[in-house]
């Protein structure tokens, strides 16, 4: 494509250059990524070191919700206040923004299984998440950033909240989920889209 509107723009402006040694621009298709285990590891310790309270919460979240960062305009945050359920999970549907299925999503209670993510119940109700998703994009560009600065492995990684949902797909994988369950999980309108 980029030869064809070369030569387009060559020949409109009159311009005589060979396009000869013009590099073929190729884009490698591959699976899509998620971390690896021990990269989940160093990302969340990293986050510790981040110290942004705000920011670690939105992150956990994206992480075990597997949500697009598009949708995180649309969780209803005082809905999560008023819908405790059994007094174990505070649950919401949102409507997905590719396929516009609804989906559930939730902030697990202290008695949740890992460590991690006990407190984001008693956290949520501290922090302040009137935040547009442009700003979330932006707080994982500074977080990616200072992840780089401190860890020459991740480098080449891309640290960004799309990435989150990879993980929460594979991880759903690794747990033994099939692939008809794990796409109406994540709102998906067929299995192909995994």
């Amino acid at each position: 494509i980029f030869k064809v509107f070369a030569k387009w723009y060559l020949e409109a402006t009159g311009i005589h250059m060979s396009l000869l040694n013009v590099p073929k621009i190729v884009r490698e298709h591959s699976n899509r990524r998620a971390y690896t285990p021990q990269e989940q590891e160093t990302i969340f310790e990293e986050l510790e070191a981040f110290n942004n309270p705000r920011f670690k919460w939105i992150f956990k979240f994206l992480f075990i919700n597997g949500i697009r960062i598009s949708e995180f305009d649309n969780v209803d945050w005082e809905a999560f206040k008023q819908r405790k359920i059994n007094g174990e999970f505070w649950v919401q549907r949102i409507k997905t923004a590719k396929s516009h299925v609804e989906r559930q999503i939730y902030i697990p209670s202290s008695d949740c299984e890992s460590e991690l993510f006990k407190t984001m119940q008693e956290d949520f109700l501290e922090l302040k998440l009137n935040i547009s998703s442009k700003t979330v994009k932006n707080l994982f560009g500074e977080f990616s950033s200072f992840v780089k600065t401190r860890r020459e492995e991740f480098k080449d990684v891309v640290i960004a909240a799309h990435i989150l949902r990879h993980c929460f797909i594979t991880n759903l994988m690794r747990k033994g989920y099939d692939i008809y369950h794990v796409a109406k999980i994540v709102g998906h309108a067929s299995p192909q889209m995994i």
